[in-house]
């Protein structure tokens, strides 16, 4: 009984020491962890420790979303405990993804840890201003960078839609630029994108930003009537952007005369229309109306002629005419005077420069009247005297007052001459 148990206690510990010994003579392949992200380009560094016994071909292969890539191949012939050890170097292109190196020997294998291969390029930008005008320049600030961290060297383009704007180096995956946009913009909502890739062109990146181009006022045009003296000037400005479309502004409108002297200086509403009253005196010639805003400019040239005009009051009994026109007045005034029972006309003559007035008594048998003259008419003035007559009023008339400034012209030079004599004759004295 006890030989019995004695050899089935020797049989299961021989067992045991067998699986304990298995172990140390069998093959084995190990493959090294590599990182967890590469891009396309990068060198890929595998370590490979084989241990005997083993024979057979070793295959190392690549395999990405379950498309195998073979790298690496060779006949192995190891003895019991024998090991080798390879370093191999693998230059990733043509696959990405989700990926990792498996290596089989007979009927061992071995596969690393699941790694990512891409063939991006990250591009982070900034933009100094998102609203611009046609024209302007567009600052851009900005990195790119691999997705295993690295910095590229490579160009960077950069395109508004489908229009090619430029292109400029990555300076160790920094950026800062400026674009130049260009002044036939339209009134629009446009995509920026910038595009890079590394100098084998084997990674890519690509970012897109929204800018938006405002309204710039690129063109100006003026419409004015043919005035006369003593009308309204009455026109329209309009201001258009890039796209031909009407801009509300506030627009400059400068009024000059024939002598170049500024009239009229005001702001006008743009597509509104305005007036502005040409006075009686205006300047005869050409005279121009111009309409600013910021670098744009426009004229329109009208032309002013003779005005002939007076304007007569009458306050009591005097009578008051006064040249407004812009030539000298020189013409027969005919006054109508009129009551229930009598009508009276008599005639006068006006002889008036410009800007010049002259004053009239009306006399006539005492009562009130209706006085008619030119275009104006005066009812129930209270007049006095014995016949219809009409002086003039003027304390010193137009003839008086000439001699009157003759004379005093003459004094004043006579005055000078006096006092240079006299001084040449006290310098002779002292000599």
């Amino acid at each position: 009984m006890e030989k019995k148990y004695t050899f089935t206690f020797f049989i299961i510990l021989s067992a045991f020491l067998l699986l304990l010994l298995l172990p140390l003579s069998s093959a084995t392949i190990i493959l090294s962890q590599p990182r967890n992200i590469y891009n396309l380009g990068d060198m890929l560094n595998i370590t490979i420790e084989i241990t005997g016994p083993i024979e057979g071909i070793l295959s190392t292969g690549l395999i990405c979303e379950e498309k195998k890539q073979l790298f690496y191949a060779e006949y192995m012939d190891l003895k019991e405990n024998q090991k080798k050890t390879l370093f191999k170097k693998l230059k990733l292109k043509g696959v990405k993804g989700t990926c990792y190196i498996s290596a089989e020997l007979d009927e061992e294998s071995a596969k690393t840890s699941d790694f990512f291969i891409s063939d991006k390029i990250n591009i982070q930008f900034d933009l100094e201003r998102q609203y611009l005008f046609p024209g302007d320049y567009l600052e851009i600030r900005g990195t790119a960078l691999k997705e295993n961290a690295e910095r590229p060297e490579g160009l960077m383009e950069v395109w508004l839609d489908d229009t090619f704007l430029k292109r400029f180096k990555i300076d160790n995956g920094k950026f800062d630029e400026k674009i130049f946009l260009p002044k036939n913009l339209t009134l629009y909502e446009y995509k920026l994108t910038l595009k890079t890739k590394d100098a084998e062109a084997l990674n890519y990146g690509e970012e897109n930003k929204t800018i938006y181009i405002l309204s710039l006022p690129t063109s100006l045009e003026l419409e004015i009537n043919k005035p006369v003296a003593g009308m309204n000037l009455i026109g329209h400005v309009f201001l258009y952007d890039q796209n031909k479309k009407q801009i509300k502004k506030n627009v400059s409108i400068i009024v000059k005369s024939a002598n170049e002297k500024e009239v009229i200086k005001k702001q006008v509403i743009s597509g509104e229309d305005f007036s502005f009253p040409i006075p009686d005196n205006a300047v005869i010639g050409d005279w121009k109306t111009k309409a600013f805003f910021s670098d744009l400019e426009t004229t329109k040239h009208f032309y002013i002629g003779k005005n002939e005009k007076i304007n007569s009051t009458i306050e009591g009994e005097i009578l008051t005419v006064k040249n407004i026109g812009n030539v000298p007045y020189r013409k027969v005034l005919v006054i109508h005077l009129s009551n229930l029972t009598k009508n009276f006309t008599k005639e006068i003559f006006i002889n008036l420069d410009i800007g010049e007035e002259e004053k009239f008594k009306i006399s006539a048998p005492e009562g009130k009247y209706n006085i008619g003259l030119e275009k104006n008419a005066f009812k129930k003035v209270a007049l006095t005297g014995h016949t219809i007559d009409v002086k003039v009023e003027n304390k010193y008339p137009k003839a008086i007052k000439s001699i009157f400034y003759v004379i005093l012209g003459l004094l004043i030079v006579s005055l000078l001459f006096f006092v240079i004599f006299r001084r040449r004759i006290k310098k002779s004295g002292k000599i």
